[in-house]
């Protein structure tokens, strides 16, 4: 119960900070600022930690990293578990890569085929 609270605490003083700075530690318009509503500065906040983590001039870079892997190992986890649970004759679905992706995002070409 003491945690829960402290956790509370925490997450609240963390999106009065964001709500303050508009998600970013940028020198923005407080005028503007103001004006944003608060889950579009917490969406701005995280955008800018994951581009932060992809960033190699990044202070954060090394933590970022290691949290895209475990997120990415996580996806990885739950993409097996689905696969277990496929129909045995169930055809799998093609993972696109980056290439493909930026060739032809919404597989319209393929689709043409």
């Amino acid at each position: 119960m003491f945690i829960r609270v402290i956790f509370i605490h925490a997450l609240i003083k963390v999106i009065q900070q964001i709500d303050k700075t508009g998600g970013t530690a940028a020198n923005t318009d407080r005028k503007l600022v103001k004006l944003i509503p608060l889950p579009l500065k917490i969406n701005q906040f995280e955008r800018q930690h994951i581009m932060n983590a992809l960033n190699p001039q990044s202070q954060n870079y090394e933590k970022g990293q290691r949290i895209l892997s475990s997120l990415l190992t996580i996806m990885d986890r739950t993409n097996e578990e689905r696969a277990k649970h496929m129909a045995p004759g169930a055809k799998k679905k093609h993972r696109m890569t980056y290439q493909e992706f930026i060739d032809d995002p919404f597989g319209i070409k393929k689709k043409q085929i």
